[in-house]
This record gives C-alpha cells, sequence and structure tokens, in this order.
C-alpha cells in the first residue's frame, strides 16, 4: 500500500492499530458485554464465568488474528509511548472484573478479607501474565490443550479469590 493510500485509510500508524486491536477484539468484548453479571447466582456465578473463559479460547482458536492482536497489545503495553493506545481496552477490562468481583463478594463467593482494590489489581496482574505466557507459547498448544489451559488458568484465579478461612 502506498503511503498516501494508508493515510486516506487511516490518520496514523496509531489509528491502524487502535483499529485492529477493536477489529480482532471485538467478539471477545461483545462477549464479555453479553454477560450481565448482576444477574448471577450462587450457583450460576462460577460455571457462566468459566464458560465464557472456555469461549474466549475457541474463539482465540477459530481465529488466529485475536492471538497476533494480544501479542501486539502485550507488546505495546512494555513500551510507554504506546500504552495510551492499550489504556481502552485496560479500562473496559478492569470495569469488568470490578463488576464481576463486587457482585462475587456480595454473593459470598469471593474473598473480603483484602481491599477490593487489591483483589482487582492482583487478579489483572496474575490474569495478565497468564495470558501473556498462554500467547506467547500459543503455537505449542493444540486447539483442546488451549482451553484446557484456559480452565487451568481460571481455577487458578478462582483459588487466589475465593474465601479463606484462617
Amino acid at each position: 500500500m502506498s503511503k498516501s493510500s494508508f493515510y486516506h485509510y487511516f490518520q496514523s500508524k496509531e489509528d491502524l492499530f487502535e483499529q485492529a486491536l477493536d477489529q480482532a477484539l471485538a467478539p471477545l468484548s461483545m462477549a464479555l458485554e453479553a454477560l450481565d453479571v448482576s444477574l448471577l447466582t450462587e450457583q450460576t456465578f462460577w460455571p457462566t464465568v468459566q464458560m465464557l473463559i472456555e469461549e474466549m479460547a475457541r474463539m482465540a482458536n477459530r481465529s488466529p488474528e485475536v492471538v497476533l492482536v494480544g501479542r501486539m497489545f502485550y507488546r505495546s503495553l512494555d513500551n510507554p509511548e504506546d500504552r495510551a493506545l492499550t489504556g481502552e481496552i485496560m479500562r473496559a477490562s478492569t470495569d469488568w472484573l470490578t463488576a464481576i468481583i463486587a457482585h462475587g463478594q456480595q454473593l459470598g463467593l469471593l474473598r473480603t478479607d483484602l481491599p477490593e482494590s487489591m483483589l482487582i489489581e492482583a487478579t489483572m496482574s496474575v490474569g495478565m501474565a497468564l495470558d501473556r505466557w498462554i500467547l506467547t507459547r500459543w503455537d505449542e498448544f493444540s486447539d483442546q490443550e488451549r482451553v484446557a489451559l484456559s480452565v487451568k488458568t481460571f481455577d487458578l484465579l478462582v483459588r487466589m479469590l475465593e474465601p479463606r478461612e484462617i
């Protein structure tokens, strides 16, 4: 594509990156937005969230561009100049996780012995580390292994968030 054609469609390379992120991650975003957290009950909370996590892994299996964009996303987080490009995704993810944690605590399914903000930050950090690990090694696993890994990493997060008796 010539430079003039590029700038006909995009204002900048950053605009291209943002549009690629938005387009590739749209199915994942729609899946998160479709879940009305407030309707989850004590019985449906964990199974519903796990089903969503498994479906996201299946979406990534079907759409290799999701994996490529995910890798680009994490690379952009490593570069302070690019963090503004991923800010909206990070805010949306944090908002969704905040709603999940608050509702899970109301249902008595998540620990309340630590500040909510700490649980959110810890879950985001661990979740992102696990996600980055899987994306880095994506091609080493079969489709079934990827879904199984998503379930196992979900279990790791659940164990971190479950109430503990001391």
